[in-house]
């Protein structure tokens, strides 16, 4: 609230506003700010539970290492 300067009652106001929010409201936002084509996931969790699941939604999968490189022995 300090680094962009929100008046004290901010939480408040927005715990208000959000809970007036239509499903259309958000919907209108999530078509307005949201770009799949440019959407990037990252999930986190048991590769043997969740990779299938994952592959038939048909996007592509890049699975990365603990720090964060590519995994070249994906194996998927």
């Amino acid at each position: 609230m300090l680094k962009y300067n929100l008046p004290p009652d901010y939480v408040e106001t927005q715990i208000k506003i959000l809970k007036s929010m239509k499903k259309k409201d958000i919907d209108a936002l999530a078509k307005r700010w949201i770009k799949p084509d440019k959407l990037n996931m990252l999930l986190v969790g048991d590769k043997a539970k969740v990779l299938a699941g994952l592959q038939k939604l048909g996007y592509p999968i890049v699975e990365l290492d603990t720090d964060g490189q590519v995994n070249t022995k994906r194996g998927f």
